[in-house]
Protein backbone atom coordinates (compact mmCIF):
# COMPACT_ATOMS: atom_id res chain seq x y z
CA UNK A 1 0.00 0.00 0.00
CA UNK A 2 1.51 3.56 -0.52
CA UNK A 3 0.91 6.71 1.35
CA UNK A 4 -2.38 7.76 -1.16
CA UNK A 5 -4.27 4.73 -0.21
CA UNK A 6 -3.42 4.39 3.27
CA UNK A 7 -5.00 8.32 3.98
CA UNK A 8 -8.03 7.34 1.97
CA UNK A 9 -8.63 4.77 3.84
CA UNK A 10 -8.25 6.45 7.27
CA UNK A 11 -10.10 9.69 5.97
CA UNK A 12 -7.12 11.76 6.30
CA UNK A 13 -5.19 14.37 3.98
CA UNK A 14 -1.56 14.25 3.36
CA UNK A 15 0.27 17.29 4.59
CA UNK A 16 3.71 18.44 4.64
CA UNK A 17 6.24 20.08 7.45
CA UNK A 18 5.99 23.15 8.47
CA UNK A 19 2.58 23.66 9.78
CA UNK A 20 1.10 24.61 13.29
CA UNK A 21 -0.55 22.36 15.57
CA UNK A 22 -2.31 23.42 18.44
CA UNK A 23 -1.17 27.00 17.93
CA UNK A 24 2.62 25.62 18.09
CA UNK A 25 5.22 25.28 14.52
CA UNK A 26 5.96 21.90 13.89
CA UNK A 27 8.89 21.34 11.89
CA UNK A 28 11.29 18.57 11.29
CA UNK A 29 14.26 21.01 11.37
CA UNK A 30 15.28 22.97 15.02
CA UNK A 31 13.06 25.65 15.08
CA UNK A 32 14.91 29.12 14.33
CA UNK A 33 14.40 32.24 15.91
CA UNK A 34 11.89 33.19 12.71
CA UNK A 35 9.78 30.18 13.96
CA UNK A 36 8.52 31.84 16.83
CA UNK A 37 7.53 35.15 15.28
CA UNK A 38 3.81 34.34 15.80
CA UNK A 39 4.70 33.93 19.46
CA UNK A 40 6.25 37.59 19.61
CA UNK A 41 3.53 38.97 17.16
CA UNK A 42 1.05 37.66 20.01
CA UNK A 43 2.68 38.83 22.69
CA UNK A 44 2.50 42.46 21.63
CA UNK A 45 -0.87 41.98 20.16
CA UNK A 46 -1.53 41.64 23.71
CA UNK A 47 0.16 44.00 25.09
CA UNK A 48 -0.56 47.00 22.77
CA UNK A 49 -4.61 46.09 23.55
CA UNK A 50 -3.77 46.08 27.20
CA UNK A 51 -2.38 49.70 26.87
CA UNK A 52 -5.31 51.27 25.58
CA UNK A 53 -7.05 50.49 29.40
CA UNK A 54 -4.54 52.32 31.47
CA UNK A 55 -4.07 49.65 33.48
CA UNK A 56 -2.11 50.17 36.71
CA UNK A 57 0.88 48.68 37.68
CA UNK A 58 -0.20 46.03 39.70
CA UNK A 59 -2.60 45.33 37.13
CA UNK A 60 -0.30 44.89 34.04
CA UNK A 61 2.34 42.55 36.24
CA UNK A 62 -1.51 40.27 37.02
CA UNK A 63 -2.24 40.17 33.29
CA UNK A 64 1.69 39.09 32.66
CA UNK A 65 1.87 36.33 35.29
CA UNK A 66 -2.32 35.47 34.28
CA UNK A 67 -2.17 35.45 30.98
CA UNK A 68 1.42 35.95 29.04
CA UNK A 69 3.22 33.43 31.40
CA UNK A 70 0.74 30.64 30.71
CA UNK A 71 1.29 30.99 26.97
CA UNK A 72 4.85 31.35 27.72
CA UNK A 73 4.33 27.41 29.58
CA UNK A 74 2.92 26.28 27.06
CA UNK A 75 5.66 27.11 24.66
CA UNK A 76 8.34 26.55 26.37
CA UNK A 77 7.53 23.05 27.80
CA UNK A 78 7.61 21.84 23.88
CA UNK A 79 10.45 23.72 22.50
CA UNK A 80 13.99 25.14 23.37
CA UNK A 81 13.49 28.98 23.01
CA UNK A 82 16.67 30.45 21.27
CA UNK A 83 18.38 33.19 23.60
CA UNK A 84 17.36 36.08 21.11
CA UNK A 85 13.74 35.47 21.34
CA UNK A 86 13.17 35.08 25.22
CA UNK A 87 15.42 38.75 25.16
CA UNK A 88 12.89 40.03 23.43
CA UNK A 89 9.78 38.85 24.87
CA UNK A 90 11.56 39.92 28.10
CA UNK A 91 12.28 43.39 26.71
CA UNK A 92 8.56 43.74 25.64
CA UNK A 93 7.74 42.27 29.02
CA UNK A 94 9.57 44.81 30.93
CA UNK A 95 8.69 47.87 28.93
CA UNK A 96 5.63 46.64 29.95
CA UNK A 97 5.60 46.46 33.13
CA UNK A 98 7.46 49.47 33.99
CA UNK A 99 5.54 51.93 31.21
CA UNK A 100 5.02 55.28 33.33
CA UNK A 101 5.62 53.36 36.72
CA UNK A 102 7.52 56.75 37.73
CA UNK A 103 4.62 58.68 37.31
CA UNK A 104 2.19 56.36 39.38
CA UNK A 105 3.82 56.77 42.58
CA UNK A 106 3.78 60.36 42.31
Amino acid sequence: MNRESIAEILGVTIGCLPFKYLGLPLSSVYAKTRHYSSLVDKFRGKIEGWQLNQLSFVGRAELIKGVLHNVLSYWMFTFRMPNTVMRELESLLSTFVWHDACMEQV
